[in-house]
């Protein structure tokens, strides 16, 4: 009895971190272009879920897909989300330029760089850099849409 509510609670857990980190993604997007839920403009946590279960079924030795296949399936979600937030920090350091700091540009930019390395598929790093965006953008004024 006790295992089975440590492994609900888990896997509850386990929800909540997957399902913040799909709303962090979400709420960057929606701050820097200033709108609701918007899927053209990558403001839709849906796509950023994607990743995470492309990622769980990377390590699932239970399904029909090669290996192969579900790393592809992987690395095609990770461009997505990689490219809405290049493009949303072309956006946003457009918006702000003129009332940023030096240091808050220059670690937008670096940011931006870092994401249009075509070689970039960290995940931890790509939640920090999430984190950092959020951060400096609410800094700086920007409201979520």
């Amino acid at each position: 009895m006790k295992i089975e509510g440590l492994i609900k609670y888990s896997l509850i857990e386990f929800e909540k971190r997957i399902n913040m980190s799909a709303s962090d993604y979400e709420y960057l997007l929606r701050r820097i272009y200033q709108c609701g839920r918007d899927a053209s403009k990558g403001a839709e946590a849906g796509i950023y879920t994607r990743l995470e279960h492309a990622e769980i079924e990377l390590d699932e030795p239970r399904t029909k897909k090669s290996q192969e296949l579900r790393q592809r399936d992987r690395d095609i979600a990770f461009a997505e989300v990689r490219m809405h937030l290049r493009n949303g920090l072309r956006h946003g350091i457009t918006k702000v330029k003129s009332r940023a700091s030096k240091s808050d540009l220059n670690q937008l930019d670096a940011i931006k760089t870092e994401l249009q390395s075509a070689h970039f598929y960290d995940r931890k790093r790509l939640d920090e850099i999430i984190d950092e965006a959020d951060l400096i953008f609410e800094k700086l004024g920007l409201a979520m849409g």
